[in-house]
């Protein structure tokens, strides 16, 4: 029997959060892999001192039919899992002061935080300005994609973020705190508006730049469509 340990997140969480009661035990899993994959370039040093036999494929894109965008709606797009902490809710509820009056924040997603989350929106008197889709599939989704004029990520920390691959397969321009997903899915900015350091009032400025000039998100549309492209299917494949 071969075994393939397959790492859905970024080594450093790993390491820090998820197994840190139980790193060596972890750690010695890995070592014992036939071999390991892992999503992004940047991490495979890391996880190759650990088990040299180790290999990045990126997340593949598993949408067929996409429905482009014609930027024109009023409508911000984040997708996610409810999880305050890992998905930057909280900061959600900041960007959302702060944007053009005109403009909304439509959530699609489920998860442990709901609760909080709706209560966070209540209490800033949000609920005209962040409308929760609930739970998307398919179809769904992409519709969601294709009315919107600009995807955003707050994620804390992102070992990919194939959301992210789909909102540009449907020609979103996409503004992302840079963690180590989204960093390399947008090429370290040259795919879209990255925001270090988690800095809200530099996210809130240049959406805001974007939600005025409509030629700057259709000239993102343009990379998040080149971009995408790199994750189709049979490119991934092989």
């Amino acid at each position: 029997i071969k075994i393939i340990a397959w790492q859905h997140n970024d080594y450093d969480v790993y390491i820090s959060q998820y197994f840190k009661e139980i790193l060596s035990d972890y750690q010695e899993g890995l070592k014992l892999a036939d071999m390991v994959i892992c999503l992004t370039v940047a991490d495979l040093q890391k996880f190759r001192m650990i088990n040299p036999n180790t290999y990045n494929i990126y997340n593949p894109l598993t949408i067929n039919k996409t429905k482009l965008s014609e930027l024109n709606n009023k409508k911000i797009v984040f997708v996610g899992r409810l999880r305050m902490q890992q998905k930057g809710l909280d900061y959600l509820i900041d960007i959302a002061k702060m944007i053009d009056k005109d403009w909304v924040i439509s959530v699609a997603g489920d998860g442990e935080d709901k609760e909080q989350f709706q209560k966070l929106i209540k209490k800033n008197k949000l609920e005209n300005k962040i409308i929760l889709e609930g739970s998307l599939k398919s179809e769904e989704l992409l519709e969601l994609y294709s009315s919107g004029s600009i995807f955003i990520s707050t994620s804390r920390w992102e070992g990919f973020g194939l959301v992210i691959t789909e909102a540009m397969a449907c020609g979103l321009p996409i503004v992302s705190f840079g963690n180590l997903g989204p960093r390399e899915i947008l090429g370290n900015g040259d795919y879209g508006i990255l925001i270090d350091h988690h800095n809200v009032d530099k996210f809130i400025s240049n959406l805001n730049e974007l939600i005025k000039n409509k030629s700057k998100r259709e000239e993102l549309q343009q990379k998040s469509l080149e971009r995408a492209s790199d994750f189709k299917m049979e490119v991934i494949l092989k």
